[in-house]
């Protein structure tokens, strides 16, 4: 199989209905593919580009991560220090261990702190809405505004669900991180990440505003009950008062893989660090412990299906990344680094076999069995080129 075949992967994925879908991989020190396929709406016929656009949501947490690691790196912040010394509302966060009759909640002291190292590894007991039950319930019972809807004065009524570093469970600890971030710079998130990973990565076309791209946006597109897609009017609050650094940002994969080939690299890229190679290490590391990463059941089907990402492999999760433990036959070694979007973004760091790769849509929900297919098929196909 030969580079060719890339392009055909993706082609196919379109003809398997998909509406437009972009692909890059960089192995040995360079990109050695770069693809597009298919339209950027089913609602018109202009041809999705390389540059375009997209909301990488959730692909936001790795950048977000190596900020903290950075702040790690230079004596401003320690691994398993006390989230609560940093921000307030984290001091004394409850345990919410379910609602009484009149649907109020109960809460109890959390036992424990809530430390930078749970934050980076989805321990500290934060939720998701659309992966919690409890969550969406304590939002309706109380009239909160949850974290989604762009204020920071939201944070003050967030809760666990349980104790610190009891269980893995995904959720908002990486916006709770950019805050960490703001708070120990005295910068918000945009700037700092500005300043110190984009502009030195030459990441030109990553930023936190929709209308900054609206030229060349790709358009969300939904699975309808029938299996066809359909453009649907979805945006991240723009009005927003913090950068969300669990997913706001929009980028293209031409941007992404810089930045993944930075992490591949052990920290630098094109003679510029961005972080020590013994933090890349470190980050590439197990820091669950006897925790493992679980499968995570859906709330809201139109944002998600229930997720199972590498079924049937031990995995872990390091400094702001999941990582396989074992390998994938044809597909990822032991020791990868990988993470995705909400809207099929996926990335995935081989450091064993020295490529990188990105490969990304605009479709919701989460998962969407066509699009997991695909990615799957242009994985193994990056395989059989090497």
């Amino acid at each position: 199989m030969t580079i060719s075949s890339l392009q055909r992967v993706l082609d196919d994925a379109v003809v398997s209905d998909l509406v437009g879908v972009a692909g890059i991989v960089y192995y040995n020190g360079k990109v050695i593919f770069e693809g597009v396929a298919g339209n950027r709406s089913s609602a018109g016929d202009e041809k999705l580009k390389i540059t375009d656009h997209f909301r990488i949501a959730s692909m936001t947490k790795a950048i977000t991560s190596v900020a903290i690691l950075q702040l790690i790196e230079k004596g401003k912040l320690v691994l398993d220090q006390d989230s609560g010394t940093i921000l307030s509302f984290m001091k004394d966060i409850p345990v919410l261990e379910g609602f009484d009759a009149d649907k109020k909640p109960i809460l109890r002291p959390k036992k424990g702190p809530v430390t930078i190292r749970q934050l980076l590894t989805h321990s500290a007991g934060l939720t998701y809405g659309f992966l919690n039950g409890m969550d969406g319930e304590y939002y309706a019972n109380t009239g909160y505004a949850p974290i989604g809807a762009g204020k920071r004065a939201a944070f003050a009524n967030i809760f666990l669900a349980r104790d610190p570093g009891t269980q893995w469970e995904y959720g908002i600890n990486t916006d709770v991180l950019g805050l960490v971030v703001e708070k120990v710079t005295g910068q918000s998130l945009a700037v700092y990440m500005l300043e110190n990973i984009l502009n030195p990565l030459k990441m030109n076309s990553t930023g936190w505003k929709a209308a900054t791209y609206a030229d060349d946006l790709v358009p969300v597109h939904a699975r309808l009950p029938d299996g066809s897609l359909a453009v649907i009017p979805f945006e991240f609050p723009q009005d927003f008062d913090f950068e969300a650094g669990g997913g706001g940002l929009y980028s293209t994969v031409r941007d992404y893989i810089r930045f993944a080939s930075m992490i591949l690299n052990k920290g630098t890229l094109d003679g510029v660090q961005i972080l020590k190679a013994e933090t890349v290490a470190l980050a590439s590391q197990n820091h669950l412990g006897d925790l493992r990463p679980m499968a995570l059941k859906s709330y809201d089907k139109t944002l998600t299906l229930d997720i199972d990402l590498m079924s049937g492999y031990e995995t872990t999760w390091g400094l702001g990344f999941l990582i396989n433990t074992e390998d994938i036959p044809n597909m990822r070694s032991a020791g990868s680094l990988a993470w995705a979007g909400i809207f099929n973004t996926y990335f995935w760091i081989d450091p064993k076999n020295n490529v990188t790769a990105v490969f990304a849509t605009q479709l919701l929900p989460f998962v969407d069995t066509k699009a997991v297919e695909q990615f799957t098929k242009f994985e193994r196909a990056v395989y059989v080129i090497q």
